[in-house]
């Protein structure tokens, strides 16, 4: 009931308070944000890669980065086995890969050189999703990149990786339909990449007649191949997973951000005072109660009005994809229900915070897992208290995902929001 303080959240603030004091003692020398997020606690154990000829580390089933590769009528033909590889590793049905070479490169009818960013997947329909494109698709392929050892990273990507360390063009050859029904994927796409994206219909036009293609380098991210091959992302269904467990530089991500900031004209943010950008799902099924609304809204306000933060009330369904975008571009916290905007959390700038709400007994680690490997604060709430990592990471796979689409009111303990909040502004 809202206004009650309930002995779980007795105990969950008595954790806070006791991590907050731990934060004092060990500032000097520790980053204290991880102490205040759950998700770091505990990470992931990182996934054993396999060791593949020609490269200084490993990879991922899925996120394969490979030399010297040949594409053929939808068959990869790479130049030797790879030692513990199979080939469903690397691509999965109805995709081949096959061992050999169509002869001296300079013989290929197309050679795309540069590191090709290989979206391999065709008929499933999730790329449609802005969240499976946008975070595990094209997130998780810059992630399998950024833990690729920083020597071996530099020759991969383009020569003017200083100012630009991407890959030099994203593929998408055989799904026509990863343009999501928002305009939101392409709007990425465009700003990332520019005029540098083959997609299904120039790939069919360019390769007319079963031409040869000629890669020098390609990263291949394919969603099967990860999900039958990495146990991380069997028990989660999480196909980004595995390569979100690996050690990467911090940032890896900003350069891809700003990319898309710089191509959409957004500003770097300035103002010292905090964003909470508090996205509104009430016209939807999936919905806070009335009453928590009511006085989530008056706290902002409040906040605002007392010159603690910049409260940002949205409504995405009524902002272009652009505006999406630079709306959160400057939040300090991503407050809002789970669910597909939530997605937007990749575009916050780093050391933010992100808020999702649940109702009790359900959770599902969508967001928690981006938001970890982003390095940002993460509390999944359940009206009056905190789901702790120790609590969720009990139960593999989704935690009653039926409540959040049955129609029933999400409640928020607002005074408690309020105390979380106060401890991470």
């Amino acid at each position: 009931m809202v206004g009650s303080r309930s002995p779980r959240r007795t105990t969950t603030l008595t954790a806070l308070a006791v991590t907050c004091l731990l934060v004092v003692v060990l500032h000097i020398w520790m980053d204290p944000l991880p102490f205040l997020l759950p998700s770091a606690w505990t990470a992931d154990a990182e996934v054993p890669v396999r060791a593949v000829p020609g490269r200084t580390g490993g990879q991922v089933p899925g996120f394969m980065i490979l030399d010297n590769v040949w594409i053929v009528d939808r068959t990869f033909y790479i130049p030797e086995r790879l030692d513990g590889v199979s080939a469903h590793m690397i691509s999965s049905d109805p995709f081949k890969v096959e061992i050999g070479s169509m002869g001296d490169p300079s013989t290929a009818d197309i050679r795309l050189d540069g590191l090709t960013l290989l979206f391999n997947e065709a008929g499933f329909h999730f790329m449609w999703h802005y969240y499976h494109f946008v975070t595990e698709d094209l997130l998780g392929g810059l992630a399998a990149l950024a833990a690729t050892p920083r020597a071996h990273r530099r020759n991969l990507i383009s020569s003017n990786a200083e100012s630009d360390p991407l890959p030099a063009r994203l593929a998408i050859p055989w799904e026509p339909g990863w343009r999501d029904r928002w305009g939101m994927n392409n709007v990425v796409v465009k700003a990332m990449f520019g005029a540098n994206v083959i997609d299904s219909d120039q790939w069919t036009t360019m390769t007319a007649g079963n031409k040869t293609v000629f890669l020098p380098q390609v990263l291949i991210v394919d969603r099967w191949a990860s999900q039958n091959h990495n146990k991380l992302a069997q028990d989660w269904n999480k196909m980004a997973l595995p390569v979100y467990a690996q050690a990467k530089p911090k940032g890896f991500f900003d350069p891809a951000r700003q990319k898309v900031f710089k191509s959409l004209g957004i500003a770097k943010p300035s103002d010292p005072i905090p964003v909470i950008v508090y996205i509104d799902r009430q016209s939807t099924e999936r919905r806070m109660s009335q009453e928590s609304q009511y006085a989530l809204l008056a706290l902002g306000e409040s906040m605002q009005a007392r010159g603690v933060i910049r409260w940002k009330h949205v409504i995405l369904e009524d902002l272009t994809p652009e505006q999406q975008i630079e709306i959160v571009s400057d939040a300090s916290v991503l407050l809002g229900i789970h669910g597909n905007g939530m997605t937007h959390l990749v575009w916050m700038p780093e050391g933010s915070t992100v808020i999702e709400l649940f109702p009790y007994d359900s959770f599902i680690r969508d967001y928690q897992c981006v938001a970890e490997v982003l390095g940002f604060n993460y509390f999944a709430i359940q009206n009056d208290s905190v789901l702790l990592r120790e609590e969720w990471s009990r139960h593999i796979g989704e935690l009653n995902p039926k409540t959040l689409h049955n129609g029933t009111e999400i409640p928020l303990h607002v005074p408690f929001l309020e105390d979380i909040l106060s401890i991470i502004l």
